[in-house]
């Protein structure tokens, strides 16, 4: 399943840079306790996992009508380095699908969601980073 997992990553990881977004982009940065007021989440961790392959983004809805835009088929998740700028995205294994939340099922206040990208060891511990979110920019967070 892992040799699965790396193959997938290693197909198509980079995107040379960030796709062009749909409008302007809007800026956000998280609140002291990671909130994120204008999509109604808190971030609740940043981190590497599967040993560095996957970048694991988590967050909390607090507010269901205002995250529903995270839980549609036309937005699509990116995690740009800082230092490079560099665009990784969400992993897309045949028999899984997008490593993201469901489209099929409204969020539901309280739940905490998950977003994997893949990474190829260039982001580590202590890299910064801004997770682009549709048309959203989550900027100066720090991976853990």
């Amino acid at each position: 399943m892992m040799r699965l997992l790396l193959l997938v990553l290693s197909l198509s990881l980079f995107i040379p840079a960030p796709p062009a977004w749909s409008g302007e982009p809007i800026n956000l940065k998280p609140g002291p306790d990671g909130e994120l007021s204008e999509l109604g989440v808190a971030i609740t961790a940043l981190r590497l996992t599967a040993e560095g392959h996957m970048i694991d983004f988590r967050f909390r809805v607090l507010d269901a009508e205002k995250a529903k835009p995270l839980f549609t088929k036309k937005n699509k998740f990116y995690l740009v380095d800082d230092k490079t700028g560099k665009a990784l995205k969400v992993p897309v294994p045949a028999k899984l699908g997008p490593m993201r939340p469901s489209t099929k099922n409204p969020p539901q206040v309280g739940v905490v969601y998950w977003i994997f990208f893949g990474n190829t060891g260039l982001i580590r511990s202590g890299s910064k980073v801004t997770v682009a979110l549709g048309d959203y920019r989550v900027q100066g967070l720090t991976i853990e």
